[in-house]
Formats: C-alpha cells, structure tokens, sequence
C-alpha cells in the first residue's frame, strides 16, 4: 500500500512539473501515471479491507476454537475422573477378593495349627482392611471362625 502512495505522489509532481513548464505530453503521461496510481492505490485499500475483515473473522473464529477446546478439556477432565472412580471401585473390590483369599488361607493355618496344638496368636495383631461399600476389617475372630476345617481338608490343599 505504500508503493502505491508512493507511486501516487511521485505522479502528481510529475504532473505539477510539466504543468509548471509547459510541458504536454509529459502532463498527459503524468495524468495517466496518476491514474494509475490513484487505481493501484483504490485496489491496494480494498485489499487491505479485505484483509482485515479476513484477520477479524480469523480471530473470532479462534475465540470460538479457544471455548471448544476448553470445553472439551473440562469434559476429558470430567471423563477421566468417571473413568477414575470406576478403576478405583474395581480395584476395591479386586483388594477384597485377595483379602478373603488370603483369610482363607489364614483359616487353614489357623485350623493346622489347632490341630497340632499351637495358639493362634500369630494373628493376634492382624487387621486386613475391606475396602468399598461393607468398610472394616477383617481380624483373628474372621480367621478363627473360618478355621472350620478338618485334617483331610488342610491336607487337599
């Protein structure tokens, strides 16, 4: 744009220079210079309009792109956490599930023991946590109430 201007002023000295000295066909020339100047210039300025409005509908465009990807980053927070409270809920009850395996395991030892005459007081101080919806802990009157088994059912396993 201002090449153009600059192509503008540089036609109306010319102009004034051979209308100063009398000079026709340099006036003629220079009006045509100037016209095209002046047309260069008018194209130069809707094109640079154009341009702008373009920059102001990028820009508005980008504020729109700004809220979805905001957006999108709350729901992909929000799915995350959902997907967090399931994997934490199977893992309670993945935890329990080794807990009661383990408490069976425990009741056998438990019942061994008895049966050979030992105390259970290796699992005096024991406190295995539940975890979920029945939270507690299981202990040695768990075990010792599961200690139901007989010589032939410790010996299977």
């Amino acid at each position: 744009m201002s090449k153009a201007r600059q192509a503008e002023t540089e036609a109306a000295s010319a102009y004034a220079r051979a209308v100063a000295w009398g000079d026709e066909e340099g006036e003629n020339t220079a009006m045509n210079d100037a016209q095209k100047a002046a047309k260069n210039l008018v194209a130069a300025t809707e094109h640079n309009r154009r341009q702008q409005l373009i920059i102001t509908a990028l820009e508005e465009e980008l504020v729109t792109v700004d809220k979805h990807v905001v957006e999108a980053e709350e729901e992909y927070r929000k799915l995350e956490s959902s997907a967090l409270y399931v994997a934490h809920y199977a893992l309670e009850e993945k935890w329990n599930t080794a807990a009661r395996q383990l408490l069976d395991v425990g009741a056998k030892l438990y019942a061994a023991g008895s049966l050979i005459g030992r105390d259970g007081i290796t699992f005096l101080k024991l406190s295995i946590p539940e975890l979920g919806e029945n939270y507690g802990h299981w202990q040695l009157r768990d075990v010792s109430q599961q200690a139901n088994y007989d010589v032939m059912d410790i010996l299977a396993r």
